[in-house]
């Protein structure tokens, strides 16, 4: 049985963080780039159009921010999976992560075992998707 990639949206204000988690999960066998978007506001509108499996949003962004995003992004089946992820360690920023709707909250210098991680739980190989 064949599964299709994991289709994921980034949504992040700094294009230089944008270009280099693109450039990173690009090579990631399974995993397809569906979307960027710079601004939670656009995000959403993304999101809608693109239905990804997963989300990987900032927290702090102008023009919407990735906690109020979190909170309108419609889901079906549990999909999409949202981790809002910060540079920013600020003491109860993870629990309003998850008060939000995020599936995840992470910190940006820890992104990438802690997604590796996530999506072996997620999106495990054996089910279609």
């Amino acid at each position: 049985m064949t599964t299709r990639p994991i289709r994921v949206v980034l949504v992040d204000d700094s294009k230089v963080f944008l270009d280099a988690i693109h450039s990173c999960l690009a090579e990631w066998v399974g995993m397809e780039i569906a979307a960027c978007a710079a601004s939670g506001a656009e995000g959403l509108s993304v999101i809608r159009r693109n239905r990804p499996d997963l989300v990987l949003m900032d927290v702090f962004m102008s023009n919407m921010n990735g906690l109020e995003a979190s909170k309108r992004i419609e889901r079906s089946n549990g999909l999409p999976k949202v981790m809002l992820m910060t540079g920013a360690d600020i003491p109860g920023l993870h629990e309003a992560a998850l008060e939000a709707g995020a599936d995840a909250f992470v910190l940006k210098q820890h992104l990438y075992p802690e997604l590796a991680r996530r999506v072996e739980q997620w999106f495990p190989p054996t089910l279609p998707r």
